[in-house]
């Protein structure tokens, strides 16, 4: 993606894992593998309530971007789409 999207303020991708395994050997691999060069990772659950995904519940590796977060308040996923 060349621009941003939703609450993010800058260009993003999005990795999604489903079972507790994949996101360990996630983490395993941005850690030790490409030790996250110069990328900042934003890491959260998804859980139907965007607001605490990108906030309380997320974990940063390298820099903390600002999100919009008025953007994901009484937000869903569903009604985010």
């Amino acid at each position: 993606m060349k621009q941003s999207s939703g609450p993010h303020p800058t260009a993003m991708f999005e990795v999604n894992t489903f079972t507790p395994h994949q996101t360990g050997a996630f983490f395993s691999w941005l850690v030790t593998v490409i030790h996250r060069g110069p990328c900042d990772v934003l890491v959260h659950p998804n859980m139907n309530d965007l607001y605490r995904e990108h906030t309380e519940l997320a974990t940063w590796m390298g820099r903390r971007w600002p999100l919009d977060e008025d953007r994901l308040k009484n937000r869903t996923r569903k009604s985010y789409i």
